[in-house]
């Protein structure tokens, strides 16, 4: 399994264990922080991940549990939501036009830098990353890759 189907599985399994109905972008996220790759990306932009993770699991226990939750018991595998199913579809499209192989965990936390109404975009930004300066912060990196690579 990769590292990505590695989050998501994590995720879900979260969900199902708190009961929740749902696997919501901010599920993803959590679990997207503690990736290696990711925490290199916010080490980088200078952010506390502990202190990110804990305002994330803050809000998927207290604030959004009215949503989550089904009043009438758990009925199975919580459900993906459509943002998490938009927030995959773009990520998927920044590879294809990223000419890129894979989807990777920088790619899905662009993606969610990009969703609307969602919790996570909105702490993110709080943190002080946005769509904008992560785009910039990949192409930098990119930058650097392929002159370390022609080195070679």
């Amino acid at each position: 399994m990769s590292d990505l189907e590695n989050i998501v599985q994590e995720a879900a399994d979260y969900a199902d264990l708190h009961g929740h109905s749902y696997v919501t972008v901010e599920h993803i996220t959590m679990f997207l922080v503690r990736a290696k790759k990711i925490q290199k990306i916010l080490s980088d932009f200078k952010i506390d991940t502990t202190n990110l993770e804990s305002d994330l699991l803050e809000w998927i226990e207290n604030e959004s549990k009215e949503g989550l939750e089904n009043i009438h018991g758990n009925k199975g595998k919580a459900k993906k939501t459509v943002s998490v199913d938009r927030v995959f579809q773009r990520g998927f499209a920044h590879v294809l036009f990223a000419s890129k192989e894979q989807l990777e965990e920088s790619d899905l936390l662009l993606s969610i830098t990009m969703e609307e109404n969602s919790f996570a975009r909105y702490l993110l930004s709080l943190y002080g990353i946005d769509n904008e300066s992560l785009q910039e912060y990949m192409g930098k990196t990119k930058i650097i890759k392929d002159s370390e690579g022609e080195k070679r």
